[in-house]
């Protein structure tokens, strides 16, 4: 499970304050600066403990709109109570809703089992979005990088300023973290940590029948 709170805000302001200091070196102590920043994420404490959700079970997730990680022309931006709620045309029977990054090993791992279960149970009323949570330029462009060698069938949009991850958690926030979410926006099951997709599908298969 990787942490996103407070330790790791302290340590991206150190990172980004040495932002000038790579733009006088140039390339090579631009390369270890991202090296740096990513190696950062990655020491957070394994067991540490799990981050208190914001959103309870049976709350509404709310309003939001993101746009695409990767844009296509004509492209627009998502707004999740197009998919769910009263204003939704056919809203699914659930919608399984995950964040992730470039820069956490376990949700990239786990992205082809998504998508293995995106198209199995498509049919039956399971939709899935999956939010990018990357903020730097570099780990945009390999989030999307990722995600066009994946070719989802469903949505991968991008939070760039964590402002919908931020609604789920109180002050850390964890990845990969997925959210079942049922038709009229209301949260049926967290995932927080690395979370085995047979588990999770088995908490879905009730809510497709």
């Amino acid at each position: 499970m990787m942490n996103i709170g407070s330790g790791a805000e302290r340590r991206m302001g150190r990172i980004r304050r040495c932002i000038g200091i790579a733009a006088i070196w140039g390339g090579v102590v631009s390369a270890l600066f991202w090296a740096a920043a990513e190696t950062a994420w990655s020491l957070e404490p394994p067991n540490s403990p799990t981050p208190a959700l914001r959103l309870k079970m049976g709350d509404s997730i709310g309003v939001f709109g993101l746009k695409p990680l990767v844009e296509k022309k004509g492209d627009r931006t998502l707004f999740i109570d197009e998919m769910l709620g009263p204003k939704a045309e056919k809203p699914p029977k659930a919608l399984l809703l995950g964040f992730f990054a470039s820069w956490c090993p376990p949700c990239l791992k786990e992205f082809p089992e998504i998508k293995k279960l995106a198209e199995k149970h498509k049919s039956a009323g399971l939709e899935i979005v999956l939010i990018a949570i990357d903020q730097e330029n570099q780990g945009i462009k390999k989030a999307r990088d990722f995600v066009v060698r994946q070719k989802p069938s469903f949505p991968v949009l991008l939070d760039r300023y964590n402002i919908v991850v931020r609604r789920f958690f109180e002050d850390d926030a964890s990845l990969p973290s997925l959210f079942l979410i049922d038709g009229r926006g209301k949260l049926l099951e967290a995932f927080v940590g690395e979370t085995p997709l047979p588990k999770v599908e088995t908490a879905i298969l009730p809510h497709l029948k």
